[in-house]
């Protein structure tokens, strides 16, 4: 069973996304039904839900676990400030933000690429 604030968290999200739990599930690859279950609480999320849900709403894998764990990631540390009774240790869980920031970073060197060359081209 999932905590509260993870269950609300999540559904918060997808309303924000003006996504109905159907839309979830089908972009989740599940059931509507599967769906209801994750976001009530009744069906344990997931370490393999994170990336659906982020790809489903169209948000950073860091912005989805921020939101459902209540915790900030400063400079590759945690913050468990705003909940202090979250434990984020899950390996799992590092390889996924691992990939993320190799993402990210593939991203910021090809705008670094495109700027510098902007600048080169205004000389």
């Amino acid at each position: 069973m999932n905590p509260t604030f993870i269950t609300e968290a999540l559904r918060k999200l997808r309303i924000e996304s003006d996504l109905t739990q159907e839309n979830m599930g089908d972009m989740m690859k599940m059931e509507q039904s599967s769906y209801s279950r994750l976001e009530n609480g009744k069906t344990k999320l997931k370490m393999e839900h994170i990336p659906k849900i982020a790809k489903a709403i169209n948000k950073s894998l860091e912005e989805i676990i921020i939101r459902l764990s209540g915790c900030t990631f400063i400079n590759s540390t945690i913050d468990t400030s705003t909940n202090q009774n979250i434990v984020i240790n899950d390996a799992e869980m590092l390889k996924i933000l691992l990939k993320e920031k190799d993402k990210q970073l593939l991203e910021k060197d090809r705008l670094v690429a495109l700027l510098e060359k902007l600048l080169e081209n205004k000389k």
